[in-house]
């Protein structure tokens, strides 16, 4: 039994389409002050549609892969920190987020959830990547018409931004709408080297996402999605994959290009990836993250096995009188000091595992549909982990659930493959 809309044409999967609305209100949810301040309802609405789902397919939930032990290891490691944490309250509401992904990883979501997730996530991307562009052409573009959405605080900053040149467009900050180009980005593609056509209006979205992430100001992540392409490249085993690969390179430089000069404020973001130390601003070449990875390294030190409890790094600054709400730009060195040896382990160990997974998966895929969506999977798994050396994808609510995304998506491929090996041993008994 399923929820389930009939229509003249096709049935539509209520409950399915209601949950991807619903993580895509988590994933585009930026500095939207609403969504931002419901997310924890947000999260239990996701957690009942899921058990709904479960429930009216009478489906169970058998955990049947390493991915899904090693998820569910982290979360009674999570739990398991409640006990000595400094900061429990911040704990139990990642917990709660922490549940709703395990669903999302341990639950066998159809075909049907992960098409309905791309063409909806596309979407959005391209609206957002559309308001970015604008707010080149009229700055308070947002601001006059959204404010209703932002904290003053926040809208002091995008002022502040789009004053220096970086448009932080809709989500209100420029690593959340750079993050979301990089998500526009990996859906075109994915299909690309999935051996799948290209539309015109495909190509207008793959333009709009570069523009957007070179208007961010975030060199980082407009330097990563062109490695991840590369390694994508590389993996692909579609037919003529040099011929299509260096297409892709000469029409990717002809973009570039065209963006440089028809938006000279793009150059401002290409022009910080040769700066290096600024004595005017007191910051080393690491912008003062040294300074930062400090408190992590001596949160490691006073439990180096356990560490000080997940996500209590800004509580730990603030016993130590230094105000600050932004995290250490380095999940793994915030790792090592919230979780110690054994948490830090214990993600490495999944962010390792699933990478080489995803590997074996896209080797063994043989459909279009399928390569298309785990080389989305491993595009946007190379985001985070490079990202994570500068920013905070961990961390940030609307950056882990696209990776969550990215680890349901091979564990249901992992599952399938199960599946189909017991059915051909059933039959061959």
């Amino acid at each position: 039994m399923e929820l389930i809309l009939q229509t003249e044409k096709k049935k539509i999967p209520i409950l399915e389409i209601l949950l991807i609305i619903l993580i895509s209100l988590v994933a585009f949810s930026g500095s939207i002050e609403p969504l931002v301040q419901r997310r924890d309802l947000i999260y239990i609405a996701m957690l009942g549609i899921m058990v709904l789902m479960v429930l009216l397919r009478k489906q169970k939930i058998k955990i049947g892969n390493i991915l899904q032990l090693q998820w569910l290891f982290i979360l009674i490691f999570l739990i398991f920190n409640l006990i000595y944490t400094i900061d429990r309250s911040k704990l139990f509401t990642v917990i709660l987020q922490y549940v709703v992904f395990t669903f999302l990883i341990i639950i066998n979501l159809k075909e049907s959830f992960y098409e309905n997730f791309q063409k909806i996530f596309l979407f959005i991307c391209t609206i957002l990547g559309i308001i970015v562009i604008i707010t080149v052409f009229n700055n308070t573009f947002v601001t006059d018409n959204f404010s209703f959405l932002y904290s003053d605080f926040s809208i002091k900053a995008m002022t502040g931004r789009t004053e220096s040149n970086a448009y932080p467009g809709l989500l209100g900050e420029v690593a959340y709408s750079a993050f979301a180009m990089n998500i526009g980005i990996a859906l075109i593609i994915s299909k690309y080297f999935a051996g799948k056509k290209l539309s015109i209006f495909n190509w207008i979205q793959l333009l709009i996402f570069i523009i957007g992430v070179m208007l961010s100001f975030k060199r980082s992540l407009l330097l990563i999605p062109v490695f991840a392409t590369i390694f994508l490249f590389l993996v692909s085993s579609t037919n003529k994959k040099l011929k299509k690969g260096l297409i892709f390179l000469v029409i990717a430089i002809g973009i570039v290009i065209a963006v440089i000069n028809i938006f000279p404020e793009t150059l401002d973001t290409i022009g910080r990836l040769g700066e290096g130390n600024s004595k005017n601003s007191g910051l080393s070449g690491l912008n003062g993250r040294e300074q930062l990875w400090e408190y992590a390294f001596d949160m490691f030190k006073e439990n180096p096995i356990l560490g000080l409890g997940f996500s209590s790094y800004t509580k730990y600054c603030y016993m130590q009188g230094f105000q600050w709400n932004y995290l250490t730009h380095n999940i793994y060195i915030e790792l090592l000091g919230e979780t110690g040896i054994i948490g830090l382990v214990l993600f490495i160990g999944l962010f390792i595992v699933l990478f080489m997974k995803t590997l074996k998966v896209l080797k063994m895929s043989k459909n279009k549909d399928d390569i298309s969506l785990v080389n989305f999977s491993l595009f946007m798994q190379i985001v985070f982990l490079i990202y994570g050396f500068s920013g905070n994808p961990l961390y940030f609510p609307q950056q882990m659930i696209v990776y969550v995304i990215a680890i349901s998506i091979i564990s249901n491929k992992l599952n399938k493959t199960t599946q189909k090996k017991e059915q051909i041993d059933n039959v061959k008994n």
